[in-house]
């Protein structure tokens, strides 16, 4: 049977409450009655009793998730603690009951990996004002020992990998893991905590070693974790040496060594939510040190770069959101945001603090959903970071994209994608390029570089049905895509493909992974490029 939790202080605070109330009985029920959503009452509800019951991998009430395998996953797997439950929930007994807060909380657990579905629903009204909430969730597995193996862009890639994202059914996060590409081969050790000491508070480490160089994070905080949060403080800091390749038409130019440091303190605070909205403001700290070493591709390197400066912030998010299933990937519920979603940062960069020139640098960050009707959906996404004064860094890096959906229904749909890159100033180590599995997927790693970019793609998606052992859905996708990466010296040059993929989407894993396998042929390549290429491998998205 599924383990189910009633916590007993909940229970013991819910009837002491109910003992405060002195109404005649004449307008108050003696006895519960089941909630009803038209339920009215002429005083404010009062959240009573909340019942946490946390669910296995599979359920055994089900006949296609009651064979051998199902129940020995469900031995094998140890359960979400309730208290993990309880620590996240936006409520607690002898709250106002806000509906509001039900469907945040709803989003807040659902964002953990560990859990494939939650369900928080008021279930009775006792002595007229008192309701009694049900929290259910169900837990993916969490431990994913295995192989990787993927191809992109001409380009072969492996490893191995030990993940637990729910320790002991705790919430902590431990993976360690080794993977090889053209890049590097790289070995990681990262530890999460999401709720340290069972607090907001979080933590996260990690450790990495690599063939080029080695990797070191840290960071510590208390975050906006929710509408109404009222203040959040961060420390973070991490080194990283690597070796950073440059491609033109899918081959390494050459390799330029990079070590760097970087670390930001923050403070922020709010005055909360005010009916769907909420502003934040935030001042802290950033610092930026790289140095550049030769390779044996490159032995000339730029001076070392330094920016240490105090910058200030402003946020502001609207609560509005939809879910559906079938959007970013299936077989789960997955929040969707519409309202407005806009992050300025403004801080000056000064020669005192060790710049080479004094700047005032801007970061802004917008995006915004529009639902035209059940079946249309669009989502922008605007980026910029400037550097406004004279120097090295003087310009401006700013990105766009604009998704379409259209759901046909529960088995098809379409996704047009349009995305813009531009750069008036690309410094050492950073480049804009299209090729691979992320963008012109007919083509290698690198085929086109430049300062700017156009991507264009047109994908009908399907979804199957089938659901092999309940553990993966399948899909399958046809797409067209045309784009150029132009600028440094490069005029524009369109290219295109075609191509045909297959999706496995776990449905069971706490991972989330959509393993890809693509056929795509380019249309024009005057270029090297291969008459066709074969993508396998993984991602977070269908």
């Amino acid at each position: 049977m599924p383990p189910t939790s009633i916590l007993v202080s909940q229970i013991v605070k819910s009837w002491m409450l109910v003992g405060l109330i002195s109404l005649s009985s004449n307008t108050i029920a003696s006895q519960c009655q089941p909630w009803q959503t038209n339920t009215q009452t002429s005083t404010p509800l009062i959240v009573g009793l909340i019942v946490i019951q946390t669910d296995n991998v599979f359920d055994p009430k089900q006949a296609k998730e009651n064979r051998w395998h199902n129940r020995l996953a469900n031995k094998l797997h140890r359960v979400t603690k309730p208290s993990v439950i309880q620590q996240q929930l936006l409520f607690k007994t002898g709250d106002r009951f806000n509906p509001a807060k039900l469907a945040e909380s709803e989003r807040l657990l659902r964002s953990n990996s560990f859990l494939r579905d939650v369900q928080i629903r008021p279930s009775e009204i006792c002595h007229g004002k008192m309701v009694t909430i049900l929290v259910r969730t169900s837990d993916n597995w969490t431990l994913t020992p295995g192989v990787s193996i993927g191809r992109s862009g001409g380009s072969n890639s492996n490893g191995l990998e030990f993940q637990e994202h729910n320790v002991l059914g705790y919430g902590k996060s431990l993976s360690l893991s080794y993977k090889t590409n053209t890049e590097r081969n790289q070995t990681q050790l990262m530890y999460s905590d999401p709720h340290l000491f069972g607090t907001r508070h979080q933590l996260e480490i990690s450790a990495q070693n690599n063939s080029d160089g080695d990797a070191y994070g840290i960071h510590v905080g208390l975050p906006f974790y929710q509408l109404d949060s009222r203040t959040a403080w961060g420390f973070s800091a991490n080194t990283v040496s690597q070796e950073n390749s440059f491609y033109d038409q899918g081959e390494v130019l050459y390799k330029i060594g990079e070590d760097t440091e970087k670390a930001e303190l923050f403070y922020g605070w709010s005055v909360g939510q005010k009916q769907n909205q909420t502003s934040r403001y935030t001042f802290g700290w950033n610092y930026q040190h790289t140095h550049y070493f030769p390779t044996g591709s490159q032995t000339n390197t730029p001076s070392s770069d330094t920016q240490s400066y105090p910058w200030v912030a402003y946020e502001f998010l609207q609560d509005r959101y939809i879910n559906r299933q079938n959007f970013r990937t299936m077989g789960k519920v997955e929040d969707i945001a519409l309202g407005h979603q806009l992050a300025i940062k403004l801080g000056p960069v000064s020669k005192l603090l060790g710049a080479d020139a004094h700047y005032l640098k801007l970061d802004l960050n917008y995006q915004k959903g529009f639902q035209a009707s059940e079946k249309q959906l669009s989502l922008i996404n605007l980026t910029n970071t400037s550097y406004v004064g004279k120097g090295k860094h003087q310009g401006s890096h700013s990105t766009a994209q604009a998704d379409w959906f259209w759901f046909n229904n529960d088995k098809h749909s379409w996704h047009v994608l349009a995305q813009t890159n531009a750069a008036d100033n690309l410094q050492v180590g950073e480049q804009i390029s299209l090729g691979g599995d992320t963008s012109l997927r007919g083509y290698p790693v690198g085929y086109q570089n430049g300062s700017k970019s156009a991507l264009l793609r047109v994908e009908k998606r399907y979804y199957s049905q089938v659901y092999p052992l309940r553990l993966a859905r399948l899909g399958a996708t046809a797409f067209a895509e045309m784009g150029s990466a132009w600028g440094n010296g490069k005029k524009v040059d369109w290219v295109g493909d075609i191509g045909i993929g297959l999706r496995f989407v776990s449905t069971r894993s706490s991972s989330g992974k959509v393993l890809h396998l693509n056929l795509a042929m380019p249309i024009n390549t005057n270029g090297k490029a291969d008459d066709y290429q074969i993508l396998f491998g993984t991602q977070a998205n269908f």
